[in-house]
């Protein structure tokens, strides 16, 4: 049974099939999604160390994460528009101006973790972004060297 949905599950495959219906693609790699998936997407098994601080420089955390990133930017690499390929974007995290607590200093150190690992992997000629709600958390979310995407919806 755990190779039935194997062949749908192959991401590689799945940026190629969108590059033969003429798409280009923004990847969203995480390692935190968004909050509509439960825990952001990441994984239960992280909570099994009591310590863990998620989204954050803290090296449990660090490791998982560069893994995963290695994992699945290592598939994606090839793929990238100048190289022919459709992916013309990768996101660094996802709205992390929200995570924390009101003006309360986000970990930078984690996000350039990030940037890092998704350059070393590759990814040196794509447009990095991040996206928060500027009206907001203002630049809460951003560092430099990636350009910060603005999301202006009001919240009632």
């Amino acid at each position: 049974l755990g190779e039935d949905m194997s062949s749908f599950l192959d991401i590689r495959s799945f940026v190629e099939m969108a590059q033969q219906e003429d798409l280009f693609v923004i990847v969203r790699p995480g390692p935190y999604i968004c909050s509509e998936w439960e825990f952001g997407g990441m994984p239960s098994w992280l909570l099994r160390d009591n310590t863990m601080h998620v989204r954050t420089n803290y090296e449990g955390f660090r490791l998982a994460a560069e893994n995963y990133l290695i994992n699945v930017l290592g598939q994606l690499s090839g793929l990238q528009f100048l190289e022919g390929g459709p992916i013309i974007a990768v996101q660094i995290e996802n709205e992390y101006g929200t995570f924390g607590y009101n003006d309360h200093p986000r970990d930078k150190l984690y996000l350039n973790f990030l940037k890092s690992v998704t350059e070393a992997n590759g990814f040196n000629d794509t447009l990095l972004f991040t996206s928060d709600n500027v009206l907001i958390h203002y630049d809460w979310g951003a560092i430099d060297g990636v350009l910060q995407t603005a999301n202006f919806k009001k919240y009632r």
